[in-house]
């Protein structure tokens, strides 16, 4: 399943989602992530990255995603 997907994201030009070392990645999260982390009672530290929050975040939106 992980290599289907990450076949589907490199023909959809999605890499630097898949980049573990992408730049965006170091950025600050945004404050939508930091939004849903609370909405969904996610908890986090202080000075979370942007690549942190997609961690947390991608597991909880892919099951939302996939129960409707």
């Amino acid at each position: 399943a992980q290599g289907a997907s990450e076949d589907y994201a490199r023909k959809a030009g999605a890499l630097a989602l898949l980049d573990p070392n992408a730049r965006w990645r170091q950025d600050p999260a945004s404050d939508k992530q930091l939004y849903l982390l609370r909405k969904f009672g996610i908890r986090f530290a202080t000075g979370l990255t942007r690549g942190e929050a997609y961690d947390l975040l991608t597991p909880m939106l892919g099951d939302r995603v996939a129960n409707g």
